[in-house]
C-alpha cells in the first residue's frame, strides 16, 4: 500500500470515527431532551384528609410539573366501595338531615398544575367525630397519567406513586384530554355552572 492510499485509510477512518462519535452524542442529547420533555410534563396528585369536629373533606391537588388525566378512583371502607358521601354518612350511622353534602365525579377528570378537586366534602354538627374511627379502614385507590401517556397508581401504597404501563380502565385518549386540558383553562365564560352534585337535607 502506497503512503497516499494509506493517508487515505486512515483519514477514512478518522470519518468514520468522528461520525460514530457524532452519532452517540446526538442519541445521549435526544434521551436527555426525552428526559427533560417526560419531567416537564410530570404529575403527581396528592390526596388530603381534612377532618374536624364538623367537616370530613378528601381533596386531591396536582403538585406535578404537568396536567394529571385521572382514569381511576375509588374510595373503600372496610373493602367496600363508597360511591358517594352519602354511603359514607350511612356508613358513619349518622341520620341524614341537617347535613350539607358534595360529591364530585373524579374519573376521566384533568387536574392542572396546582389545580385543586374536592372528591367528597361533609358538613354537619359532630360528623368528624363519627366518622373518626372508620378513617383507619380508608383507602383512595387512585390511577392516573401524563399527556405522554406515562401512568402511575398507588395500590402499593397509599403514599407511593408507582409506575405502571398504563391505568385498567383508561378511556381517555391524550388527544381529547389535550383539547380538555385547553378549553378549562381559557378564560371562564360568563355564566359558568359548577358541575359538581349538592345534596342536602333537612330534618
Amino acid at each position: 500500500m502506497s503512503l497516499h492510499d494509506r493517508n487515505q485509510y486512515i483519514l477514512a477512518l478518522a470519518a468514520l470515527l468522528f461520525s460514530a462519535i457524532a452519532m452517540v452524542i446526538a442519541f445521549f442529547e435526544l434521551r436527555s431532551s426525552d428526559k427533560q420533555l417526560e419531567a416537564n410534563v410530570w404529575p403527581y396528585v396528592d390526596m388530603n384528609l381534612n377532618l374536624e369536629a364538623d367537616t370530613f373533606s378528601l381533596q386531591l391537588e396536582n403538585k406535578g410539573m404537568g396536567p394529571a388525566l385521572i382514569h381511576e378512583f375509588r374510595v373503600r371502607l372496610a373493602g367496600e366501595e363508597v360511591v358517594n358521601a352519602v354511603d359514607l354518612v350511612e356508613a358513619a350511622g349518622y341520620a341524614l338531615a341537617n347535613l350539607s353534602m358534595s360529591t364530585e365525579t373524579v374519573p376521566d377528570s384533568v387536574l392542572a398544575v396546582g389545580e385543586e378537586l374536592v372528591a367528597l366534602q361533609i358538613d354537619a354538627e359532630g360528623i368528624g367525630l363519627n366518622l373518626r374511627e372508620l378513617i383507619s379502614s380508608m383507602e383512595v385507590e387512585i390511577c392516573y397519567c401524563s399527556l405522554n401517556n406515562q401512568c402511575w397508581d398507588n395500590r402499593v401504597s397509599q403514599s407511593f406513586r408507582r409506575s405502571v404501563e398504563q391505568c385498567d380502565f383508561q378511556p381517555i385518549d391524550v388527544e381529547g384530554a389535550l383539547q380538555y386540558f385547553e378549553d378549562t383553562n381559557d378564560d371562564a365564560a360568563p355564566g359558568a355552572v359548577d358541575n359538581s352534585t349538592e345534596t342536602e337535607a333537612d330534618q
